[in-house]
């Protein structure tokens, strides 16, 4: 990734342009680490926590999020609990945790992609952001993934697979907000949200 994007020290020698070496919010030289984690602007802080806010299974698996993380996320995967009172040798060997990853998978990248693009239009097109499009810029970027995933389960792969993946990957997290219906993959209506609206920003906390 070094040298990939035109962050930081790229700047250093292009002549005029030596300026956007440096982070526009806090002064810091450019890294993508420092956009994706470091950075105290409120986008970075208050998506991270809307990730972790909507993830329905234990916060002891959810990780710690570095750049390590983010870089690896299509690799994390949940440890099965110790204690675990297993069926059989067969599911410990196994444990159905491929819905529980793949929602991680979906929250980190998903939310790592929209801190990069937020910054890019703070930076380039010099825009500013309020609490309440971030919020709502992070749902409609997960609230895609899970309509996607229901149209390709119900519209065109239509098998018992996808709709398992599908089922296990968001239920627990819809279950937190909605008393869902058994065709609840063919409701518009079910998306992820009310959770996710509760988590406040630094500045709603002080007002």
């Amino acid at each position: 990734m070094h040298g990939t994007f035109m962050i930081g020290e790229f700047w250093t020698n292009i002549q005029e342009y030596e300026y956007r070496k440096w982070c526009a919010v806090c002064h810091e030289v450019e890294t993508m680490e420092h956009i994706l984690t470091d950075c105290p602007t409120e986008s970075v802080r208050l998506i991270w926590d809307l990730a972790r806010e909507t993830w329905p299974h234990s916060q002891d698996d959810w990780p710690q999020v570095d750049f390590g993380t983010i870089l690896g996320c299509g690799s994390l995967a949940i440890t099965p609990p110790e204690n675990r009172d297993w069926q059989n040798q067969a599911e410990r060997n196994r444990p159905n945790l491929s819905g529980p990853n793949r929602l991680l998978h979906i929250l980190i990248s998903e939310s790592a992609y929209l801190i990069w693009v937020l910054r890019c239009e703070r930076s380039i097109q010099l825009k500013t952001h309020s609490v309440q499009e971030i919020r709502n810029r992070w749902l409609r970027a997960i609230n895609e993934r899970l309509t996607n995933d229901k149209i390709i389960a119900t519209r065109i792969k239509r098998n018992g697979a996808m709709m398992m993946s599908v089922d296990s990957t968001w239920k627990a997290a819809l279950s937190r907000e909605w008393e869902l219906p058994p065709n609840w993959m063919t409701d518009s209506e079910v998306l992820v949200g009310r959770r996710a609206r509760n988590v406040r920003s630094r500045d709603e906390h002080v007002h």
